[in-house]
């Protein structure tokens, strides 16, 4: 039974399918009922259309042979009323059409996650450069005993190919761990989310990833030693005396490697900070009413046992009444159409006295809500001039409306809007009111031209059937909104025991999940950005620690000599800020380069937001400088007399 009608079931889809979403639980036959439109009215039913190519042929012949055929079906019905006279089909993937305007972020994403790797793989590449470089005289009492510079490259490789694997299978483990806890991190409307797991692809990726990492950052070391003096490294002590503080000059492959891991760092935490900004933004957006203590939820009239327009107006009237008379109820309404949804009627309209349009896109069209008395009361939307919709505005009354101003604005410029009609559906109606605009489909949504109707006034469209046949209850509460669910549906089945009361939500909740993409994005990017923070500041660290350990004899010899320990830390402390400095400048311009990819997913600020590069960039240096500050205070501390004893 399904709206009070019976139907017979005759299939079952297999587990797994979900169209057009998760949500969709059966299919019925689809039926067209006549359009609301009179003869000088343009209103467009729209029904999506999906189909499977045959075998070799293109999008592109698909769209041109159903243009041809919808201009046909054009030329053979020329009362039809549609504006274009030769209309044209886009045609798209349905991979594209759910999976599309995700690219963008998980492009960005990706990046993101390609980076974190190269830093990694840049840190342990330094440190197993300075591990060879350690194992310059076992290498070459090795190389005297008769191995192979090759079997030595061999060895060198081998041990850092093994770190790799061991490090790609524990990341594998934690693919299957992270997975388990990603839906519940994740936004609900991400497309195919349930689809993802790691399979067979995944793990020979990582498998690949792993050993192109271990070959590509093991032998770089690998090649920096064997293709040293090994006589220089067989001298007692000639390993150390080599040594100076000049870091690029005897040390420039493990700067180059900081320098590269601060860039990349600095890349990401320009993104995250501009994705965490542009989220800041969106949330701070005004929606044009007052989301807190609002509750809604939807009932839905089956046409078996509300045959009648009047016999729908009278329900609503009476589930109003009931509503409004719960205790800790401050304001009650109705709205076949709620905020933050992408449902919208769309319709033309007339203002009498002035002269129709010269071409169908100049006709006055304005989204149209069907809504009761004490609408705009339960959403706290301000009436700016006029009245609201009163009990009285029934149908036997004038026909009534309340524009929004984004309509008053573009139609009625410099003049009183207030008292005039508008023509909708073939009748005349007057504006009695202006209410404040309301963001229509989402915080990052422009106001709209919007026209309200009493449903009393409106039999047509309440009989209207499909997803905007339903109406929303809103409910404002004077304390927590949930705590009246229970009594507001006790109070409906008074009305009707067998009516659903469904999509019970707050107002909170729903602008809570309109963002919950972009915060999602902001979240994962902002944990990338600081893992890679986290390795650029120890890579720093990890060049100078282990160049401080290098040169402890020169540095000792510089304090025997008068030397100061602020001249020793200065020193140091501007060798770790000068890789910052350069790793920096080259994220910026790597940033800047690749800010076109974060354009689509950014609100109200640009990608080269100058705040947000130099905030930044502070940032960046204070972690430079607290990732040099150790081995600086290391260097400050080395007593002369230990340094400079023969080793």
């Amino acid at each position: 039974m399904l709206d009070s009608n019976s139907w017979t079931v005759v299939g079952i889809m297999p587990p797994g399918f979900a169209f057009p979403n998760s949500e969709t639980e059966y299919w019925v036959p689809l039926t067209l009922t006549p359009p609301l439109r009179s003869a000088n009215q343009q209103l467009v039913t729209v029904v999506p259309f999906i189909g499977r190519l045959k075998p070799g042929v293109s999008i592109q012949q698909a769209e041109a042979e159903a243009t041809a055929l919808i201009q046909q079906v054009r030329r053979n019905y020329p009362d039809s009323g549609a504006p274009d006279q030769n209309p044209r089909l886009h045609l798209q993937t349905l991979q594209e059409q759910s999976a599309g305007p995700l690219r963008p972020a998980l492009v960005v994403l990706l990046a993101a996650v390609g980076f974190v790797l190269l830093i990694a793989c840049a840190n342990v590449a330094n440190l197993l450069l300075a591990r060879a470089t350690d194992r310059a005289r076992e290498l070459s009492i090795r190389a005297a005993l008769g191995a192979g510079r090759l079997r030595l490259f061999r060895q060198m490789l081998t041990e850092s190919v093994m770190l790799s694997l061991m490090g790609g299978a524990l990341g594998v483990l934690l693919g299957f761990w992270g997975l388990s806890i990603l839906p519940r991190l994740a936004p609900g409307n991400l497309p195919r989310l349930a689809a993802v797991h790691v399979d067979q692809r995944v793990f020979w990726f990582s498998l690949f990833l792993s050993l192109v990492s271990g070959l590509l950052f093991g032998s770089v070391p690998a090649l920096r030693v064997l293709h040293g003096s090994m006589m220089q490294s067989l001298k007692e002590g000639g390993q150390r005396a080599a040594a100076g503080l000049r870091l690029f000059r005897h040390s420039w492959m493990r700067s180059l490697l900081a320098i590269a891991e601060f860039a990349l760092a600095f890349m990401l935490l320009i993104g995250a900070g501009l994705l965490a900004n542009s989220f800041l933004r969106l949330a701070s957006q005004k929606p044009g009413y007052d989301p807190k203590g609002v509750l809604m939820m939807q009932v839905s009239l089956p046409r078996a046992r509300y045959p009648q327009a009047e016999l729908r107006s009278t329900f609503y009237d009476q589930s109003l009444e009931q509503l409004r008379s719960l205790p800790g109820v401050q304001a009650a309404g109705l709205s076949n159409l709620m905020p933050m949804t992408p449902a919208m009627i769309r319709m033309s309209f007339d203002i009498p006295g002035r002269p129709p349009a010269d071409n169908p896109s100049a006709v006055p069209i304005a989204g149209v809500r069907m809504i009761s008395a004490g609408f705009f009361g339960a959403l706290a939307t301000p009436i700016i001039d006029g009245r609201d919709f009163s009990p009285s505005d029934r149908e036997s009354a004038e026909p009534v409306v309340v524009i929004n101003q984004n309509l008053a604005r573009r139609y009625f410029p410099g003049e009183a809007a207030v008292g005039r009609q508008i023509g909708i559906a073939g009748t005349p109606r007057r504006i009695v009111g202006i209410a404040g605009d309301i963001k229509p489909q989402g915080l990052d949504s422009e106001p709209q031209p919007e026209i309200y109707i009493p449903y009393s006034q409106f039999p047509r469209m309440l009989m209207m059937e499909g997803p905007l046949a339903s109406m929303n209850l809103i409910v404002r509460a004077s304390g927590d909104p949930l705590a009246l669910v229970p009594a507001v549906r006790a109070r409906m089945k008074t009305l009707d025991a067998q009516l659903p009361v469904y999509n019970v939500s707050t107002m909170e909740r729903r602008i809570s999940d309109s963002v919950a993409q972009p915060r999602f994005y902001a979240a994962l990017l902002s944990i990338f950005a600081a893992l890679a923070l986290v390795l650029a500041a120890v890579g720093i660290y990890g060049v100078l620690s282990y160049h401080v350990a290098q040169c402890t004899r020169e540095i000792g010899l510089r304090i025997a000599l008068g030397a100061r320990h602020a001249n020793v830390l200065g020193l140091v402390l501007l060798q770790g800020l000068t890789l910052a400095a350069i790793g920096m400048a080259l994220g910026v311009a790597g940033a800047w380069g690749a800010s076109r990819f974060l354009s689509s997913l950014l609100f109200g600020i640009t990608p080269t937001d100058a705040t947000t590069y130099a905030v930044t960039a502070a940032f960046m240096a204070l972690i430079g400088l607290l990732g040099a500050y150790i081995p600086a205070r290391r260097a400050t501390s080395v007593d002369p007399i230990i340094a400079l004893r023969y080793e």
